[in-house]
């Protein structure tokens, strides 16, 4: 069978302004649509994203129930980013636990992971 695997590397720490996640041009982005011939009634999604409970630990806030990107983004922007918060910062990211959703519209699985795996290179077949 076919595999496909997406790879994004970053490194802004050149910068002196946060930049968010997001699908414009001045966000980074990390986003793979391949199309499936021929057509699927049921597509498939896989995404992962951290938990809340991580990011109040992080954050040492409590967030409401509902969550406020606004707030959050808004919190970001007013971080003063000093090279030992760069380096709290890519620990949490790379170690914190993270929800998985997965599956077919109709049947999501959520799971939770601890932290991320760690990358490897797909092998190439000969």
């Amino acid at each position: 069978g076919d595999e496909f695997a997406t790879r994004c590397v970053y490194n802004t720490m050149n910068k002196t302004h946060i930049t968010l996640g997001g699908e414009t041009v001045h966000n980074e982005m990390c986003l793979h649509i391949f199309a499936y011939y021929p057509r699927m009634n049921t597509p498939s999604i896989c995404l992962n994203l951290i938990s809340t409970l991580s990011w109040e630990m992080f954050m040492k806030r409590n967030l409401s129930s509902t969550f406020n990107y606004e707030e959050f983004e808004e919190w970001l922007m007013n971080i003063n980013w000093t090279s030992q918060l760069t380096s709290q910062w890519q620990e949490f990211y790379n170690n914190t636990s993270r929800l998985v959703m997965y599956g077919q519209a109709g049947n999501l699985r959520i799971l939770t992971l601890n932290h991320l795996p760690k990358y490897e290179d797909l092998k190439q077949k000969e």
